[in-house]
């Protein structure tokens, strides 16, 4: 341990909050952007205390109407926190993820310093992990606290453990307690058990000889915490497993074992590229940023296994601080593992937000080799170029965190900076269509359904993604063709199903229009926007009472489609039920913040009500 007096520790300690909070400030001027709009801005469960209940006992996501196999309630009730104090104002959240991020940066101070590091090495760690551009995206974007938040609790379990060992007392339920945290912020925290284990026997194995029972009791605490929250993922999912997923975001999930594990040690390379040299950043690494390994002799995985074998080198060369070394390769690994594909798919092959845990021992690591050169004869020198490095890397991220700003700026820099992500060319050209620019949008759904032919079944919501855009550009024709391309080979595409509707609709054919609505029902029976246009027939028809079940149900399912609160709405007024009326509008109004006509409308009804 350190010996330094408290006071030189307690400045490194504001020292690097300071430092963690300067390159994010001007997020707090940032909106929502990517999944934050699912996590909180349409979660109907973060409106209230009786919210509570419902985010214990259900998946994420399901308080905006979509599914998730993923169980993180405390992220969730953090968000329903920021809620009751300040509604949907966007700074809120971004100052808590910018105080949790300091929060952390000075956890690993502590760590460092824990581990036997002298303080200037520990100072080091500490800022580094401050201000490494790789952790842009858990800080900047609001969704990312849930890796903020496990790693804050698995960090002050890893420091809480050994005072428990030595003393006892309730100490011995406050670690623990933590692990349970860190759990059921997200379920990487179930990693702790493995990173004390690891940890205790570096460094703590006279402390645990001489305390057997007390370890006992922790260890067996700890079990039982991960025990207690895989009880309540296995009650709220019905499984203990990793989500599905599909083709688009996670291309490894179904191949073959071998290319899952190849492709997944490049992953994990190149993770430890962007740690090393964190140049180009990017939200999203979906197919086909990063191309499966079809091949033992593709050079990246030469590289890769190379790479990641010197790193395990480096931490078991015998010398100073070799376990310090050791410790920090074990934080890393740990970190990594869960979401690296080895042991089983997730659901992405990879995303720089999963570094934030791992990089705790990637900074331990740095600080640990750095530590000599820091206190040596030209330490002055040295300091002043560490010192200018951690700037540059503060700018870099500072940046970067520029484009997380919205959702239209973080999608326009992930298409400039993995123009091959399917991905990212879908979500941005869903941006332009929202925003009326048809000819981007309909440009960027023509590419990721060109990145996207390797595989038909992928590509066939991009085409019908390019016919909405051509529709919308006067090229009707056109967008048949497409969605009839679709229907060719899967002839139950719900939303192929429910566009050629529209285009009934359009053409003067309301029969021919509500059987294929009904066709994509069949198919998909939560298919919220043929559920729509089926009460907007009804209410065609004069069935008023038809129309509201139809746009009900379609609500239910979807709470956060704009239009279908707006026609319940005109159905409740004809129907003489005004409160309901205005009730459904006023949702309408929050749900559709955009200028329009029906939006101006329903503004000028609203002003003229009692």
């Amino acid at each position: 341990m350190d010996r330094s007096p408290r006071r030189p520790v307690r400045l490194a300690a504001l020292a690097v909050a300071l430092v963690a909070v300067l390159p994010y400030l001007h997020t707090l001027r940032h909106g929502f952007a990517y999944d934050d709009r699912v996590e909180v801005v349409e979660n109907a469960y973060l409106r209230g205390v009786e919210g509570v209940p419902a985010i214990l006992s259900h998946r994420d996501w399901a308080g905006s109407g979509k599914g998730s196999a993923t169980y993180r309630p405390l992220t969730t009730l953090s968000f329903a926190l920021n809620h009751a104090v300040h509604g949907l104002a966007p700074s809120g959240y971004h100052l808590v993820n910018l105080l949790l991020h300091a929060a952390v940066s000075v956890l690993v101070l502590g760590l460092a310093l824990g581990l036997g590091l002298p303080l200037a090495a520990a100072t080091l760690a500490g800022l580094l992990f401050a201000v490494h551009p790789i952790h842009v995206e858990a800080v900047a974007n609001v969704a990312g606290r849930k890796e903020l938040l496990v790693t804050a609790f698995t960090l002050g379990a890893v420091l809480l453990h050994p005072v428990a060992l030595r003393r006892g007392g309730l100490r011995l339920v406050a670690a623990p307690l933590l692990g349970a945290l860190a759990a059921f912020s997200k379920e990487t925290g179930l990693v702790l058990i493995g990173l004390i284990v690891a940890l205790d026997l570096l460094f703590r194995r006279a402390e645990v000889r001489a305390a057997p029972r007390r370890a006992a009791t922790l260890y067996a605490s700890y079990l039982a915490a991960a025990g207690a929250y895989l009880a309540a993922r296995w009650a709220v999912l019905g499984s203990l497993g990793m989500p599905g997923t599909i083709f688009l975001v996670n291309p490894i999930a179904d191949a073959p074992l071998l290319e899952r594990i190849a492709t997944a040690l490049v992953v994990l390379g190149k993770g430890l590229q962007l740690s090393i040299a964190p140049a180009t950043l990017s939200p999203d690494y979906s197919y086909a940023a990063i191309p499966p390994v079809a091949s033992a002799l593709d050079p990246r995985l030469a590289l890769a296994v190379a790479a990641l074998a010197g790193a395990a080198a480096f931490a078991a060369w015998p010398g100073r601080r070799r376990r310090v070394r050791l410790a920090a390769a074990a934080i890393y690994a740990f970190g990594v593992f869960p979401a690296s594909n080895l042991l089983v798919p997730i659901g992405t092959i990879f995303g720089e937000r999963l570094l934030y845990l791992p990089s705790v021992g990637f900074v331990l690591g740095v600080a640990a080799v750095m530590a000599t050169v820091l206190e040596g004869p030209r330490r002055v020198a040295l300091r002043t170029i560490t010192g200018v490095a951690l700037a540059l890397l503060a700018v870099r991220g500072a940046w970067y965190a520029r484009a997380w700003s919205n959702s239209l700026s973080i999608f326009a820099e992930g298409v400039r900076v993995q123009p091959a992500s399917a991905q990212m060319q879908l979500t941005y050209g869903a941006q332009l269509l929202g925003r009326k620019e048809m000819a981007g949008a309909a440009a960027a759904f023509a590419r990721a359904a060109e990145i996207l032919a390797v595989r038909p079944d992928a590509q066939s919501d991009a085409l019908v993604q390019l016919g909405v855009a051509y529709e919308q550009l006067g090229r009707a024709e056109e967008a048949e063709q497409l969605y009839a391309r679709v229907l060719a080979r899967e002839h139950r595409h719900p939303d192929a199903l429910w566009r050629m509707g529209v285009r009934r609709w359009a053409q003067g054919d309301p029969p021919g229009a509500v059987q294929l609505w009904e066709r994509a029902i069949a198919a998909e029976p939560r298919h919220a926007p043929a559920l729509s246009d089926l009460g907007l027939a009804a209410y065609a028809a004069g069935d008023l009472q038809g129309a509201e079940a139809r746009f009900r149900e379609a609500a239910a399912i979807a709470p956060t489609l704009p239009g279908v609160w707006y026609k319940l709405g005109v159905v409740c007024e004809q129907l003489g039920r005004r409160e309901e009326a205005l009730a459904a509008w006023r949702r309408f109004l929050e749900l559709a913040p955009e200028p329009s006509l029906e939006r101006d409308e329903i503004e000028r009804r609203l002003a003229a009500s009692p």
